[in-house]
């Protein structure tokens, strides 16, 4: 496989998790306008979904991409990667539990894609 292989599919990976964390915020900040109104419907279980392929497709598009790019030991800037996956992937629990923070998780969630973003292209310390 190619190296633009696995850019494209970490992009897919990237559109799916943010889809999915737009469609929990959604959900949460529905929830706090009018608690006894709106359960926990269904669609959450395909934003989970969603959100666990797209985290899935991310990390093994990212380590097929380092594998490609002839990167045995991750640089620093891979390690900050794995940081943010994992915040990332930790995000649901703050819109199901603290779903008053859902208006700044929103707000903060677009500057951790450009954290990774930077990340990738920069590519400091390595």
């Amino acid at each position: 496989m190619t190296i633009e292989f696995y850019r494209i599919l970490h992009l897919l990976g990237f559109s799916c998790l943010f889809l999915a964390l737009g469609g929990m915020a959604n959900d949460a900040m529905a929830r706090l306008a009018a608690p006894e109104e709106t359960p926990l419907a269904p669609k959450s279980k395909v934003w989970g979904a969603l959100h666990g392929i797209g985290l899935l497709v991310l990390l093994v598009a990212g380590f097929g991409a380092m594998a490609k790019l002839g990167i045995k030991a991750p640089p620093g800037w891979v390690w900050a990667k794995l940081v943010l996956w994992l915040a990332l992937g930790a995000s649901p629990a703050l819109f199901k539990r603290k779903p008053q923070l859902a208006l700044y998780l929103t707000c903060a969630l677009p500057l951790a894609a450009l954290g990774a973003a930077a990340l990738a292209i920069l590519q400091p310390g390595g």
